[in-house]
């Protein structure tokens, strides 16, 4: 948002205010299940992150249905946030609502390990899907490694339709540790 894009991050849209109805992705679970393109009514908006539904409403990883949102608007960028998949496991861990918990329940796993082993599968299975995807959609996926790249990469990626101010970046919504990993 402060490059002037209309942003929406989970359930904060544009300056931070809380969005109605919850989230995006519950929007999107509710959309996707009634043949409706998956952000309708949230179309202010030009860039959607963290589209996962918050612990009371179960859960939903809208970033899974890629393919629906390419074939809905398909004049968009997509962008592939990636890094070490054990840095972003250990991210995963130190979210609150006790996601290991969430995902346990949700998928019926025994214990901590079986969602790190299933989140780690998750991880591989999506960069290949999505790069397998956009293999032959030129221009249309950005590849964004966040221990690797900055503002100014993003930057050049979105020219000429976007102008981004490289010195407007930075890394907001990061979670401090909480959940130490028995390894």
């Amino acid at each position: 948002m402060r490059n002037g894009i209309p942003s929406v991050h989970f359930m904060n849209g544009i300056d931070g205010k809380q969005i109605e109805r919850g989230t995006v992705a519950r929007s999107m679970m509710e959309n996707l299940t009634t043949a409706k393109a998956p952000f309708h009514g949230h179309e202010e908006y030009a860039f959607y992150s963290d589209l996962t539904t918050p612990a009371f409403m179960g859960l939903f990883e809208g970033h899974f249905f890629f393919r629906e949102i390419y074939e809905s608007y398909p004049e968009s960028f997509f962008i592939l946030n990636t890094r070490n998949v054990e840095d972003w496991i250990q991210s995963r861990l130190n979210h609150g609502g006790n996601q290991i918990k969430r995902f346990r329940e949700h998928y019926g796993l025994i214990d901590d390990q079986d969602v790190v082993k299933l989140w780690r599968n998750q991880w591989e299975s999506h960069h290949d899907r999505v790069t397998g995807f956009f293999s032959d959609k030129t221009g249309k996926l950005i590849v964004f490694d966040i221990d690797r790249h900055g503002g100014e990469y993003l930057a050049k990626a979105l020219e000429p339709t976007y102008s981004l101010d490289p010195k407007l970046w930075g890394h907001y919504g990061k979670t401090e540790k909480r959940y130490r990993r028995e390894e």
